[in-house]
Formats: C-alpha cells, sequence, structure tokens
C-alpha cells in the first residue's frame, strides 16, 4: 500500500489524473482542487471491500479543513501514455 500511496501522490503532482463525471455529479459539495487534496493527501489505503480485488479500486480517508473527514474511491490505470491517476469519488464520511 505504501507504493501505491507513493504512486498516487506522485501522480498528482505531475497532473497526471482524471476526476470521473460521478464524482463531479454526485458530490457537488467538493470542487476539484478540494476532490485532489483529499486524495493526495490521504491515508490508511485499502482496496475498496465493495468490488472485486481484480479492479484495482482503492480507499482512502483524509481530514480535509472544509469538509472534515472524508473517503476518496481511486484506481490506478495504464494507458498507452503511462499510468493516470482516476478519482472515482470523494464523499464525506459518516
Amino acid at each position: 500500500m505504501v507504493q501505491l500511496r507513493r504512486m498516487a501522490e506522485a501522480l498528482i503532482e505531475q497532473s497526471r489524473y482524471r476526476i470521473t463525471s460521478h464524482a463531479r455529479i454526485e458530490h457537488s459539495e467538493f470542487d476539484d482542487e478540494a476532490r485532489l487534496a483529499i486524495v493526495q493527501w490521504g491515508g490508511r489505503d485499502r482496496p475498496d471491500r465493495n468490488r472485486p480485488a481484480s479492479d484495482g479500486v482503492y480507499v482512502c480517508w483524509a481530514n480535509h479543513p472544509r469538509h472534515g473527514e472524508c473517503r476518496a474511491v481511486y484506481a490506478v490505470e495504464g494507458t498507452p501514455a503511462g499510468d493516470i491517476l482516476v478519482i472515482i469519488s470523494v464523499m464525506p464520511e459518516e
């Protein structure tokens, strides 16, 4: 998980990310800057238990100054141009 965390942080720093329309529509209270911050500074990464492990989807948590405790769902996808971080969803933790 440490390697995955470092990869996620590096991809954000390199601007190699994509935010899904689901993330923007379903949780419009977050702007893209907040979504990125939650993934970049998140921790306690683990596979998303609601999906098959083979999907490569992960969950992390972060305490955002404006939104409080939040959860993010993300994946790293390989593309012909290299890896890209896909932010699937960001939501307040309930």
